[in-house]
């Protein structure tokens, strides 16, 4: 829902099943809104950002019943997300895009005589 300054100007999001628990919004500097959710019909965690095509919606985790108590934070346009995953009880964070400093780099190992 936004507020135009008259009245309200509501919109739907997501309609597949039992959505929308345990949101989070974060509005980026180009007053798109995102917003991260509890699909509780599959238990997984859903994004849903808004651009100039509508909104796009994509499942971040879908691995046990996970998802609740989300919340959101963006790094300009780029999302990190904090949930619970009741399946194993753990605190979880899903973060787009990668970053370099995301990844390991292991030393190469060359054996003699391989190509």
């Amino acid at each position: 829902a936004v507020w135009n300054g008259d009245d309200w100007g509501i919109e739907l999001v997501d309609r597949e099943g039992d959505v929308g628990l345990y949101t989070s919004l974060a509005i980026d500097g180009q007053d798109f809104s995102h917003i991260s959710y509890y699909d509780a019909t599959n238990g997984v965690l859903k994004y849903a950002r808004q651009d100039e095509d509508g909104w796009q919606i994509e499942v971040v985790d879908d691995d046990g019943d996970v998802g609740q108590y989300s919340s959101l934070a963006l790094h300009g346009r780029y999302p990190t997300i904090a949930y619970y995953d009741s399946w194993r009880h753990d605190l979880k964070a899903a973060r787009l895009p990668f970053l370099p400093t995301d990844y390991q780099y292991l030393p190469s190992i060359r054996t003699k005589g391989v190509d």
